[in-house]
């Protein structure tokens, strides 16, 4: 079976979508990616792999990387009493990706259509390219946020935006 990297790019090939690729040692978290040379070739998101209380709704919570994430409002904005964070074994099951490269693009192997993408509306409009992993930490995708939103559509991902 083909890498999540090697799968991602096929798929965001077939539909056209334009974007950089750029290699780079594994980063778990934005601060050790701020460390490579890649960084600064567009926004960084931060990605956040959600669960609420009840263990019914599944969620990927996306923000710009220096935003902070308040888990108690963003509950209060999806409707939900509570959000913890997913365990590694939820995210691999629902995604098939593992802690750290957590990415709206690991939604193409969220074949069960579990999770809802979910983005902070601050991205709404953005001419900054973005940047996130396609399905592995030793990668970043370059895009155009709105190439992003759509494609996730194309593919079958849930997608909405809050204020939070």
């Amino acid at each position: 079976m083909a890498s999540k990297i090697a799968q991602t790019r096929a798929a965001l090939d077939r539909r056209g979508v334009t974007y950089e690729f750029v290699e780079h040692p594994a980063v778990m978290t934005v601060d050790e990616f701020r460390l490579d040379a890649a960084y600064g070739k567009g926004l960084i998101l931060k990605n956040l792999f959600l669960r609420d209380d009840t263990g019914t709704k599944t969620f990927m919570y996306s923000c710009p990387s220096e935003k902070r994430a308040d888990l108690k409002q963003l509950a209060v904005v999806l409707g939900v009493k509570k959000l913890t964070f997913g365990s590694p074994e939820w995210l691999f099951r629902c995604t098939g990706l593992t802690p750290g490269a957590v990415s709206p693009l690991g939604l193409i192997f969220d074949y069960g259509r579990d999770v809802v993408m979910v983005f902070n509306e601050e991205l709404l409009g953005t001419t900054e390219r973005i940047g996130v992993h396609p399905g592995e930490n030793t990668a970043t995708v370059f895009m155009e946020f709105d190439a992003l939103t759509q494609f996730l559509r194309e593919v079958g991902a849930s997608v909405i935006f809050i204020k939070a």
